[in-house]
């Protein structure tokens, strides 16, 4: 009878113990701590990209005012009303915007000699310009 008596008490200390060390373990390290950890490390990543993506915006910008581009168009009220890109990036693809940034032979159909003459002054710009200034056209 002891016996049975004796495994039963050290059956039930084991539980006792087990439950003890889990219910410390989740005390000492909440989950939401891992979660929190996760949300911090994912806004610093979002906000690097932002600070990317600004950075972007602004040598696009940069671009796009070196090349004299808001001589024929406007972005947001600002150069010749008579071509706005606004709104340009939501109905191209971005091989197409590049067409029209390089003055693609594609389009000699569309535009006239003269302004595919001017775009084609753009095709002196690397890839790298051409990007950004894709990219600054995407944002606005």
């Amino acid at each position: 009878m002891r016996e049975m008596w004796a495994r039963r008490i050290a059956y039930l200390t084991g539980v006792v113990v087990i439950v003890l060390s889990v219910l410390f373990a989740k005390l000492q390290n909440p989950a939401d701590v891992s979660k929190e950890r996760e949300t911090r490390l994912k806004s610093a990543i979002v906000s690097e990209n932002n600070i990317k993506n600004k950075e972007y915006i602004r040598l696009g910008k940069q671009i796009y005012v070196q090349q004299s581009c808001a001589m024929c168009h406007s972005v947001k009220g600002d150069g010749n009303p008579r071509n706005p890109l606004d709104g340009a990036s939501e109905q191209l693809t971005d091989k197409q915007l590049k067409q029209w940034v390089v003055g693609a032979p594609e389009l000699e159909e569309r535009i006239g000699a003269g302004v595919l003459r001017l775009k084609q002054a753009n095709q002196k710009l690397t890839e790298d310009q051409i990007e950004l200034l894709i990219f600054y056209l995407r944002s606005i």
